[in-house]
This record gives structure tokens, sequence and C-alpha cells, in this order.
């Protein structure tokens, strides 16, 4: 399972965000980084609620 959820994570996201950021374009990797970081946080959460019922299932 571990390996299904980490194709998903925006890592090269993330990375263009902080790149955008250090070049000059705050504005911009801002708003992408809280894009990336939502987006993870969604998919963890997922994982977390699709665990949470599995194990109450059996």
């Amino acid at each position: 399972m571990i390996g299904d959820i980490m194709l998903m994570i925006p890592g090269l996201a993330m990375t263009n965000a902080l790149r955008n950021m250090l070049v000059g374009n705050t504005i911009s990797g801002t708003m992408r980084l809280a894009e990336s970081l939502i987006w993870a946080a969604s998919l963890a959460g997922g994982f977390m609620v699709a665990l949470a019922v599995v194990e109450k299932i059996f």
C-alpha cells in the first residue's frame, strides 16, 4: 500500500515551488507550495480513512 501512495505524492511539484520561490517568483511559488501541501495532506487523510474503514470491517 505504501508503494501505491508514494507514486501520488507531489514531490516534484514541491521542488518546483521552492525553486520558483528562490528565483524570485514568490507569489507563484507560495501558491504552488500550498497546493502541493494540500494535495499531500488530502492523500494522507484519504489513506488514513481507508485504513480505518478496513480495520473496522475486519
